[in-house]
């Protein structure tokens, strides 16, 4: 595990995130580039309740939720990434909900488990459409 003390140690460029690209996957690429861990992440991106766990490394599904995103700190994905992941996140979730007619919960839409595409991983990327 390597130890980020702040932003300007990190290998990260905005661009690098494509259309409709997952924020698991704009993680995960985070992740590799920076040789870091789920722990780590949690650590740098964590919102208070995350902060004020015991043992960060213990955390729940309910911290890794990567739909809503409920323990991710807005503040500190801007410090890292350069975007606001929740907003992000957001924005991805209300274009989809847009295209498509009279929908009543667009978590209906999301599986509990990651899926993904081989071929698309093998290149980085990461859609919310997986």
């Amino acid at each position: 595990m390597r130890v980020i003390s702040n932003s300007s140690n990190v290998t990260w460029n905005t661009k690098w995130i494509q259309e409709y690209e997952s924020p698991w996957g704009i993680i995960e690429k985070f992740k590799y580039l920076n040789a870091i861990d789920n722990t780590t992440i949690l650590e740098l991106l964590g919102n208070k309740n995350v902060r004020n766990l015991n043992k960060i490394s213990t955390a729940g599904d309910s911290h890794r939720d990567l739909i809503f995103l409920n323990s991710i700190d807005s503040n500190q994905s801007i410090k890292y990434f350069g975007i606001d992941l929740l907003e992000y996140n957001n924005e991805l979730i209300n274009k989809v909900i847009q295209k498509i007619p009279d929908i009543k919960n667009f978590r209906t839409f999301y599986r509990d488990r990651l899926s993904f595409c081989p071929l698309c991983l093998e290149n980085g990327y990461h859609s919310i459409f997986h």
